[in-house]
């Protein structure tokens, strides 16, 4: 029988492996931060050299909770202990108590909350000493600073204590989102578990589940059950216990229902719904708004989904609707614009007032509604898209359409979700990319940044408009996962090549400085902190 060594040894034997890869680990000049903390992934803003032996988890190690913050830190407390346990860092479960810093003893980590410099929620400070301390801003920060910690461990492979560091950290933006295309293809509750795990483990924040597509509809329905796929769905209490389960990793979790287009499912069974062009031809997948019953059935579900879910934001589509590509075969979709926005409005007006009813449904309920840039202009308009709506600038397919500083000059909050680069595709024709639509993994991680948006859309130059950092507007990015071809991959082969994806958009996606020159030595270290503790 083979022998199986404990994760943490696993990993000293695979650092040791790899040490030409990540040069200077073992050989830190005590003047500066060991450069292990550069390998994290995302690394941390700012880590400053400090004093003592390290951090060394062991069977005496306590995780010691500050008496202010027990109730509120109690699940990162909880969860923290069982991962230290499961990864073999600890021989079991570390005792957790409430004490105040004084009590804290060697090989404790001390867990508290407090004003780390800097404004935003998620940020925290990390002090490395004989102990570990952590103090966040809110509870999120210091989950964030679990995850620095047991990465570093990971790291540093069990034996070796984590090098003693002061951590200063933070998010460039607020929003870090994976999506997931739940609606063409069928994902488990198991594998979406699993993908949160790894998002958190990265420090992302979102998870997108976009449930409704041309060939299906994924999540069961009180209100229309007759659009449901029946070839595999999520029941409600699967999707209650995903949120839960997501919170806890301090994911939250949005639904994504797009609409005029892409709903070919839902439409399969209310055919009386789709445009019929002038020449007598149907566009399947798109909605004809102009009807009423078309908007009671869109809002009645966009109204289901927002109270199943819960949570902040909702994702209404609004991109790829096909019937506006020559608008002069759909006159009742010209009509519907000049009867709800005016004599002179133009299908794109009444496009855009379609969407403003949905984002006002939503507003009623006390949720922001996400749309696609699939909008030709955005300003002057008769009725332009509402400007409390978040932007997805994920294509620009003609010199007609906006670029990223029209929408963020006109008001707009924007999400980085470039289809050059954030796409991981499942389709045999983007094999040769790596499933990317045009791209690697390694072109990510090399190519794209946060504050670089497509200019043109498929162009093997990748031309970019780049925004400073500091630009007003810029509210997060989308890395997103398309079903093409939904049978062309298991979930675990997609588990399985999305993660160098994950690993790249999350190391850029922090803002903070990346070591690594190439992904070659990316891919390096990044192997040895995968998988994320269960």
């Amino acid at each position: 029988m083979a022998i199986r060594l404990p994760r943490a040894a696993r990993l000293a034997a695979a650092l040791c492996l790899a040490a030409a890869s990540l040069p200077g680990i073992a050989n830190a000049s005590p003047a500066r931060p060991d450069p292990l903390w550069t390998h994290l992934v995302p690394a941390p803003q700012q880590v400053g050299a400090a004093a003592g032996p390290g951090w060394s988890p062991s069977g005496r190690t306590r995780i010691v909770v500050d008496p202010a913050a027990r109730d509120r830190l109690s699940d990162e407390a909880g969860l923290l202990a069982g991962e230290l346990a499961s990864t073999g860092l600890t021989p079991a479960r570390p005792r957790i108590v409430t004490a105040g810093a004084h009590a804290v003893r060697p090989g404790d980590i001390w867990l508290a909350l407090g004003d780390p410099a800097g404004g935003s929620p998620e940020r925290y400070a990390l002090d490395v000493g004989g102990s570990a301390r952590i103090v966040g801003a809110t509870d999120t920060g210091v989950f964030y600073g679990t995850r620095t910690l047991l990465q570093a461990a990971t790291l540093a492979g069990g034996p070796r204590a984590v090098p003693a560091a002061h951590v200063l950290d933070a998010p460039l933006r607020g929003n870090r989102t994976v999506m997931v295309d739940n609606g063409r293809k069928y994902f488990s509750p198991g594998w979406l578990r699993d993908l949160v795990r790894a998002m958190a483990w990265q420090k992302n924040n979102t998870l997108e589940l976009h449930f409704s597509e041309s060939t299906g509809f994924r999540i069961a329905s009180d209100r229309h059950p007759e659009v449901v796929s029946r070839d595999g769905a999520l029941t409600k209490d699967e999707v209650r216990q995903l949120i839960t389960f997501a919170k806890r990793y301090h994911v939250e979790v949005v639904p994504a229902l797009d609409s005029p287009g892409h709903l070919g499912q839902a439409l399969a069974a209310h055919p009386e719904l789709q445009v019929r062009l002038s020449d007598g031809t149907v566009s399947k997948g798109d909605l004809d708004y102009s009807n009423p019953a078309a908007r009671k059935l869109i809002g009645e579900l966009v109204d289901e989904y927002a109270d199943l879910f819960g949570g902040r934001y909702f994702h209404i589509g609004g991109d790829e609707f096909a019937a506006l590509h020559d608008p002069a075969k759909v006159p009742q979709l010209l009509g519907y614009a000049r009867a709800e926005v005016g004599a002179s409005a133009d299908v794109y007006d009444g496009y855009d007032h379609y969407q403003n009813e949905l984002v006002d449904l939503l507003a009623r309920k006390g949720k922001t509604a996400i749309a696609y840039n699939n909008s030709w202009r955005v300003e002057p308009r008769l009725e332009p898209l509402d400007k409390s709506v978040i932007v997805d600038f994920w294509a620009r397919q003609s010199p007609e359409w906006p670029r990223v500083r029209d929408w963020l000059d006109a008001g707009y909050l924007v999400r980085n979700m470039d289809e050059n680069l954030l796409y991981y595709v499942i389709a045999k024709r983007f094999q040769d990319a790596e499933t990317g639509k045009t791209r690697t993994p390694g072109w990510l991680f090399e190519r794209w940044r946060p504050e670089r948006y497509l200019r043109t859309s498929f162009t093997q130059e990748l031309e970019y408009d780049e925004v400073p950092r500091q630009t007003p507007g810029q509210f997060g990015s989308v890395l997103a996962i398309w079903s093409d071809d939904a049978a062309f991959q298991t979930e675990q082969q997609v588990r399985d090549r999305f993660a160098p994806w994950l690993g790249g958009y999350s190391a850029r996606n922090w803002g903070s400085p990346v070591r690594a020159n190439t992904y070659a030595d990316f891919l390096a270290s990044y192997r040895l902190l995968a998988p994320p503790p269960s």
